[in-house]
């Protein structure tokens, strides 16, 4: 449960990014107020897409690694797992609209459903797109430092086992019987 709580604070500090970024470009552009109170509403927004965004995202990447595991950077699953990621991130958005847009909103739900436009998704998936690919790098960059420790343990066994091997040629008992048989083949 502890896992679900750090994923939540970490999506929140992703909202905050998100909202940051969004803001400055809509400042930049003079399309809004600084000081507004729709910023806030924005804020909040952003929030909740970027907290529903990145769990389902975190959750459907963690569901392909449990399912393919170190298999997961085959082409067929790399295109299994953009495609069920965005699938995913389609569906949530279209619910997070669906929230806003009408339990808060109050539009009416036939309106909703016949203004939806492919359009209106296109930055949400792109933001998604993204964390999946930061998902993908991550826990690529783990799989890889893992096999690197793994490789390093190999290499450290066995350069302690000819240590090991050196040491005991050392060892006084055995050299005293290799000197005992020495002796008694030069008599």
């Amino acid at each position: 449960m502890s896992s679900f709580f750090t994923h939540l604070i970490r999506a929140f500090f992703v909202g905050i990014l998100v909202f940051i970024i969004l803001t400055s470009i809509q400042i930049w552009t003079g399309s809004v107020f600084v000081l507004n109170k729709n910023v806030l509403l924005n804020f909040l927004y952003t929030e909740a897409y970027s907290i529903i965004l990145y769990l389902i995202n975190y959750y459907t990447v963690k569901f392909l690694i449990d399912r393919f595991g170190k298999h997961l950077f085959k082409l067929k699953n790399i295109v299994l797992g953009i495609v069920l990621n965005v699938l995913a991130t389609a569906i949530g958005i279209f619910f997070l609209r669906l929230f806003t847009e009408v339990f808060v909103g109050g539009q009416a739900l036939v309106q909703f459903l016949s203004s939806e436009n492919p359009i209106t998704y296109w930055l949400s998936l792109t933001i998604a797109i993204t964390i999946t690919s930061i998902f993908y790098i991550v826990y690529y960059n783990q799989q890889k430092q893992e096999i690197a420790v793994k490789t390093e343990r190999i290499i450290a066994g066995t350069a302690s086992a000819k240590f090991d091997a050196l040491k005991n040629q050392l060892d006084p008992h055995f050299l005293f019987n290799s000197l005992n048989v020495l002796s008694s083949l030069i008599e």
